[in-house]
């Protein structure tokens, strides 16, 4: 088993595919795009909106007519979305589980938390995969 550390000059040896990918994200512009897609706006200009409907992006941005509805973002943002929000929803559980309320209180009120954040968290989810797909491909 090889290790990424070089004794000789005493710092960690980064693989090429590693650095590939370090340089993707800590780009400014790749940065900026994915910012500007958390948001909800054009990645390419940060002006735009980037839905005409829930989650239904525009062909074209309406400031800029950059082709923003030809990336797709297909399951990542559900993907995305699940991975974030599952240790959260299991604190709430949790949480209102050990509040020993009636399960007439508990269940609607956990029900209706879920929607809300799901609701809240996948168009930013999917902007955030829009606006990086966007800076790989520009």
């Amino acid at each position: 088993m090889s290790s990424n550390w070089d004794a000789h000059h005493r710092r960690v040896v980064i693989e090429p595919a590693t650095r590939h990918f370090l340089k993707l994200v800590w780009n400014v512009q790749m940065r900026t795009s994915i910012l500007r897609g958390l948001r909800c706006f054009c990645p390419a200009c940060g002006r735009g909106r980037l839905y005409r409907t829930y989650l239904k992006p525009y062909e074209r941005c309406e400031i800029c007519h950059a082709p923003i509805g030809s990336v797709r973002a297909d399951d990542g943002p559900t993907w995305l979305t699940v991975l974030a929000l599952g240790p959260v929803l299991i604190i709430l559980t949790m949480t209102i589980a050990g509040a020993n309320l009636s399960p007439w209180i508990s269940y609607p009120l956990l029900a209706g938390l879920i929607i809300i954040l799901v609701i809240g968290a996948l168009p930013r989810a999917k902007g955030l995969f829009i606006g990086a797909l966007w800076g790989i491909q520009h």
